[in-house]
């Protein structure tokens, strides 16, 4: 997620009473193993991310394999299209 929108998410949380868990993810995002399995231990109900590039091939392929329902998966992405989710097959 982009810094300027953590400290909306944050206000969001306390308002609403969720809980929020912000990981980043370094450029170009090919290596997301780690936040993967924070997010596969903590079983959070929904997923955002805030991505470009193949950084988003590679999460929503990494969702999809610790089965995080693809409805829960909410994505913002300038440059998103079919090729960024071909990856994961069926899964999607």
């Amino acid at each position: 997620m982009a810094k300027s929108q953590s400290g909306r998410w944050k206000s969001y949380a306390k308002k609403h009473g969720f809980e929020l868990s912000l990981l980043a993810v370094d450029h170009p995002g090919q290596e997301q193993k780690s936040q993967w399995l924070q997010i596969r231990r903590e079983r959070p109900d929904y997923v955002t991310m805030w991505g470009w590039g193949v950084m988003n091939q590679v999460a929503i392929q990494e969702a999809a394999n610790i089965r995080i329902p693809m409805e829960n998966f909410i994505g913002v992405w300038w440059s998103g299209s079919e090729n960024d989710v071909l990856p994961a097959g069926d899964a999607c």
